[in-house]
């Protein structure tokens, strides 16, 4: 039996025996657990089984803009370079998947809500508000520089209208518009969309009614929010891969929940193209990346590197291919260190989340070819080039072209198509995380439980201390000693029960009020520094543009024009989204703390208060600590108050403003409009629950009739006592039996 099974077989051991002697033992068993936080063997199970998974998981990101080359790397990893997974059309219409092993072919394919089409709508329309303003300020401005060139009206009109389009392509509204001009040329109705399980035989079969889905001419891609593919794969065992959308997604759930699983990710793969490497589209990707607790190791895949190795870079390596890799990968590794550190400057909320990148940058770019996987996978043992397709044979042949000596034979072509895809090595990077995931899971185990298995003793000596203690009382209580205590309890307890009812009320309610006044005080000073972290995120930025003053009826004032300067807001949106995040997690801490260290507090103030002000009522009236058994009913006292608990409070799944990057603006303003009205909405409500939280603790606890609890469990507990001084010999074997039961365990 391995320890696991071990220490739930005593759990489930001392729980059997407590179940055969429930009158005896149920009380005080029920306090022990509540104290030493056991539940059943069956839910420990649970809990060290979810450990085990959770710990063992190894979440993998891949981000990367569209057409860098993350369907051909994940295909390469995951399928064996055979193309299951599609390639998206747009950033915009790039679908969320998550790969998962699971025990059949499946996936889960789930459609954009009303509310996000609602919103992808507003956003479109406010495009094309913005659109047409700077078209009619673009067109003036254009007739006039362009008049003398004595261009047609309309090709005037159309210039102006290009260029603005092209400065606005990379607006987050341009995605929007993109993606509700593709849902509304689908022509379905998403309100008849619902989410959909697709089963499957085979990868083929996989791959077809993906198609459907997310593939650039898909029926449904438009409306398509993410895809979960199960598949029972040894590739996927114990793995869990996450494929992001592009940069500028319109839809803010999916924007949402993508930061929130690759906070959650031990391997994130950021993959940019080597001949286009990090540039500002990537990094704009990369606000979504930020510090994680645990293990997080970043590796950058330079993507394509087969089409980088000709013309300048292989005449600078003199023909040698492993040469170029080398000069490539040096090349592309001091580059992504000088522009990360510019980055760090210029956004300090960064912190250390990239400084493995900057620090190990030949260890953390791994270079890599999608297309050279796939083509020796499609070459297979037969070696029948026919097999490729157009693109895999024009790349094989430029590969030979220039480096004849590399791809000359079988085998030199296999090695070094193995050489330049690099599925190896970075196969050989998650080995060495899921190897450090096993051991930090094994470890967490351990810790689990050891912990719990001081537990399961010291509940085991509970329970027997507790028999001990009853078995001595048997034998050394006199009767009439026990007759003239129920007397004096009976004459006591009305005057004792008024006193510690008054006194509770009073801990009570200073205990709420202060409680409620103490979360107030404590979460005010975090949302006045979210505040000035989004104002000390916004900035201002100053353009210069001519400006035609030429007039039609003027012709002397044809082509002239004035200098004017237009100043607009800007805003770090990783800075406030990083304090935002902050903001939420100080919130949920700093309420869960302060309320479990308040009941504990106000438990040893109510245990003090109340056996003090029992005693005093006691000897007004004439009786000591005999009477009534101090002792006793501090041990019931402490099981009454032990099932107090101050709920913990949830608001992570409250979205956030959605932006990355330097917004600008009406970006910028709409952006910090949202974030101020966020830190608002996220004040009102901690308000609102700390409040209802604190009036249904004041609630419970004015419904414990603390008295009448102590006395009648006292008195319950003197008429068990004489009942067994009266049985004696049965009641002292039944409890030896029972105290030996529970030391053989």
């Amino acid at each position: 039996m391995d320890t696991n099974q071990t220490i739930i077989h005593k759990l489930e051991s001392i729980d059997s025996i407590v179940a055969k002697n429930f009158d005896r033992l149920e009380k005080s068993a029920r306090d022990s657990k509540r104290e030493l936080d056991l539940g059943t063997g069956a839910e420990l199970q649970a809990e060290i089984a979810k450990i085990s998974n959770t710990e063992r998981l190894m979440k993998i990101g891949i981000v990367g803009r569209v057409k860098a080359g993350k369907s051909s790397l994940l295909n390469a990893i995951v399928f064996d370079g055979k193309n299951i997974l599609p390639k998206a059309a747009t950033p915009m219409t790039a679908a969320l998947t998550e790969l998962k092993w699971g025990q059949s072919y499946g996936a889960e394919i789930e459609f954009f809500t009303p509310q996000d089409v609602e919103n992808i709508k507003k956003e479109a329309q406010q495009y094309d508000r913005e659109l047409e303003s700077a078209t009619k300020a673009e067109i003036e401005n254009a007739k006039s520089r362009l008049q003398s060139k004595l261009l047609p009206e309309a090709e005037i009109e159309s210039k102006a209208r290009q260029k603005v389009e092209r400065e606005m392509s990379k607006s987050p509204l341009a995605a929007s518009k993109d993606q509700y001009a593709r849902i509304q040329a689908c022509g379905i109705n998403t309100a008849d969309l619902q989410a959909k399980e697709i089963t499957f035989d085979s990868l083929e079969i996989l791959q077809s009614q993906l198609e459907d889905y997310v593939g650039a001419d898909g029926r449904y891609m438009p409306l398509t929010k993410s895809v979960k593919i199960s598949l029972p794969l040894e590739s996927l065992q114990n793995v869990e891969i996450v494929d992001t959308p592009g940069v500028n997604d319109p839809v803010v759930s999916r924007e949402e929940r993508t930061r929130k699983i690759l906070k959650e990710c031990d391997v994130i793969f950021i993959v940019s193209p080597a001949g286009q490497f990090m540039s500002s589209e990537d990094m704009e990707l990369m606000d979504r990346i930020t510090q994680k607790n645990g293990i997080r190791e970043l590796f950058v895949v330079a993507s394509k590197v087969d089409s980088e190795l000709h013309g300048s870079e292989r005449d600078r390596a003199g023909g040698v291919m492993t040469k170029a890799l080398d000069n490539l990968k040096n090349s592309l590794g001091t580059h992504l260190s000088d522009t990360l550190q510019k980055l760090k400057a210029d956004r300090p909320e960064i912190g250390t989340a990239y400084d493995s990148l900057i620090t190990q940058k030949q260890e953390r770019v791994l270079h890599s070819a999608g297309i050279a996987f796939s083509i020796k996978a499609n070459l297979g043992d037969t070696h029948d080039e026919s097999k490729l397709d157009e693109s895999e044979a024009h790349a094989l042949k430029l590969l030979r072209e220039s480096y004849p000596d590399n791809f000359s034979s079988q085998a030199s072509l296999e090695a070094n198509l193995d050489l330049i895809s690099n599925i190896k090595t970075i196969e050989s990077k998650l080995a060495d995380v899921a190897m450090r995931k096993e051991e930090i899971a094994r470890e967490k185990i351990e810790s689990f439980l050891a912990q719990k298995a001081v537990n399961i003793d010291k509940y085991a000596s509970d329970l027997i201390q507790n028999v001990s203690d009853h078995i001595k009382e048997i034998e050394e209580t006199d009767v009439e000693q026990l007759k003239q205590q129920q007397k004096q309890i009976a004459r006591l307890k009305d005057n004792a029960i008024s006193d510690i009812d008054e006194c509770f009320e009073d801990l009570r309610r200073d205990f709420i009020n202060e409680l409620e006044n103490a979360l107030h005080n404590e979460l005010a000073q975090y949302f006045s520094k979210a505040r000035n972290a989004t104002n000390d995120a916004e900035g201002t930025e100053t353009e210069t543009c001519e400006v035609s003053t030429s007039k039609w009826i003027k012709p002397w004032t044809w082509g002239s024009s004035r200098t004017e300067t237009r100043t607009y807001t800007t805003v770090r949106a990783g800075a406030v989204r990083s304090s935002l995040d902050d903001l939420v997690a100080m919130v949920e801490n700093s309420i869960r703390d302060m309320g479990h260290k308040s009941i504990r507090s106000f438990k040893a103030e109510l245990n003090g208060n109340l056996i003090r002000t029992l005693r005093e009522s006691v000897e007004q009236n004439g009786g000591s600590d005999d009477d009534i058994n101090i002792n006793k009913l501090r041990s019931i006292l402490r099981g009454i108050i032990n099932a107090l608990q101050f709920p913990d409070m949830t608001y992570s799944d409250k979205p956030l403003p959605s932006g990355s990057g330097t917004l600008k603006d009406y970006s910028a303003e709409r952006f910090l409009e949202e974030a101020q009205e966020f830190i608002q909405s996220l004040q009102k409500t901690t308000r609102s629950d700390i409040k209802e939280h604190c009036k249904q603790m004041a609630n419970k606890l004015a419904n414990i009739n603390i008295g009448n609890e102590l006395f009648s469990e006292l008195q319950a507990q003197i008429a068990q006592l004489a009942k067994d001084i009266d049985y004696k010999a049965l009641a002292l074997s039944e409890l030896q039996a029972i105290k030996k039961q529970l030391q053989e365990i």
